[in-house]
Order: C-alpha cells, then sequence, then structure tokens
C-alpha cells in the first residue's frame, strides 16, 4: 500500500474518552475529516445508528471478510470481533479527506505495516480513578465487564510506547484542542514522549497496587 500521511490511528483505553473525542473532532471539522466504520459482531446498544457508529455483522460475515482479504485489521475484543475494511480507506480518500481510524493497540500492530506514513495518538486517562468512573458513567456495563475493560486497559498502556503521539484527557475542551493541533494542523506535540510514557507507567503502577482496586476485584471474586 502506497505511504498514507492523510491517515491518523487514535488509540486509548476503555474509560478514556476517545468515542467522545473522535466525535467532535470530527463534526467540528467534517469538510476536512472522516472516520471509517468499522464493522464489529456485537450487539447494537441503544442509540446506536447502523453505518454510523459500526456495521453491525454477523461471525460468519465478518469470518468471510477475513478469508477473502478484505480487511485491514481486526481483533478479537471481550469476545468480538472490531475490524476495519479496506474499502473504507478508499472511500474516504476518493473524497480528498484526511481519514481517521478508531482501533486498539491491537489493530494497530496488526495495520501499522500496511499503514506506512500513518500517525497514531495514543489518549490516556489523568488517573486510574478517573477513567474506572467513566468506565462506571457508561451505565452499560456490569462489574464482571468493567474488571475486564480495566485489564484490557492495562495491556493497552503496556504497549503505549508503539504509538507516535500522546494526549491527556483531563478535559475534553482540552484534550479535542490538542488533538486538533496534532491531526488538522500536524503541530508538534505539547505532551512529549518520555513524560507520555511515565505517566502511562503511574497507570500501571496504580492499576497492580491500588488498594481500591485489590477490594473491587474481591467483592467480585466472592
Amino acid at each position: 500500500m502506497q505511504t498514507l500521511e492523510d491517515v491518523f490511528v487514535v488509540i486509548a483505553p476503555s474509560g478514556t474518552g476517545k468515542t467522545t473525542l473522535n466525535r467532535k473532532l470530527i463534526s467540528e471539522n467534517s469538510d476536512k475529516i472522516e472516520m471509517s466504520v468499522s464493522y464489529t459482531t456485537r450487539p447494537k446498544r441503544q442509540n446506536e445508528k447502523e453505518g454510523e457508529h459500526y456495521n453491525f455483522v454477523t461471525r460468519e460475515v465478518f469470518e468471510n471478510l477475513i478469508r477473502e482479504d478484505k480487511m485491514l485489521e481486526w481483533a478479537n475484543v471481550h469476545g468480538n470481533f472490531y475490524g476495519t475494511p479496506l474499502s473504507e480507506i478508499k472511500r474516504i480518500r476518493d473524497k480528498s479527506k484526511l481519514i481517521l481510524l478508531e482501533i486498539d493497540i491491537q489493530g494497530w500492530q496488526n495495520a501499522k505495516n500496511l499503514l506506512p506514513g500513518a500517525k497514531s495518538v495514543f489518549i490516556m486517562p489523568p488517573s486510574v480513578d478517573i477513567m474506572w468512573s467513566r468506565l462506571e458513567g457508561r451505565g452499560t456495563d456490569d462489574l464482571s465487564v468493567r474488571i475486564v475493560r480495566l485489564d484490557s486497559a492495562q495491556l493497552e498502556l503496556e504497549k503505549a510506547h508503539m504509538c507516535d503521539m500522546f494526549v491527556i484527557n483531563d478535559s475534553i475542551d482540552s484534550a479535542i484542542h490538542e488533538l486538533e493541533q496534532l491531526i488538522m494542523h500536524r503541530k508538534v506535540p505539547e505532551l512529549n514522549r518520555e513524560k507520555a510514557l511515565r505517566h502511562a507507567e503511574d497507570l500501571l503502577r496504580t492499576i497492580k497496587s491500588a488498594e481500591w482496586l485489590k477490594k473491587i476485584r474481591e467483592s467480585f471474586d466472592t
């Protein structure tokens, strides 16, 4: 595949506000950038729209797309398949727009070599407390699912070094401003790589050692 400097990948653990940031970025710059619509085998949630949030397909359809090499990347996340079809890259490029991909770190690992020139942005929460509060605030997941999402967040944070740029979502306004500067204006990141990776390490230490998280896990186990 040819060099794709017009492709940006936004990656973030659950509870980081990635979807909110991406939707806001798109809505404020709809004439210049568009998000690819992923395929997923998970059930559609309330208020989600087919073809806008996801293309909701059966497992059989998804597996056929994989076999036919029609997926840029795909991953099994919490028992459901998610993936980006190659057709989405062409569809958006034909409009002469920037391409925004919303995928996880596993998907980025699979797609990175196929997207030379693409840039990745890793979104992090300011703290684990806030990340957990956001997971609770979703109101769609029970405790067992939130714990699984927290475990997945740990795995993603451990691979943060694979990304090019970093944003801490401590407030929607400041985070969206930084994201616009990085993507729409190609500015140098405010948060340098060294500080960003130190922050990721701090989050990881909290996930592994915080007493309040240990108590939550113990209450679930019992």
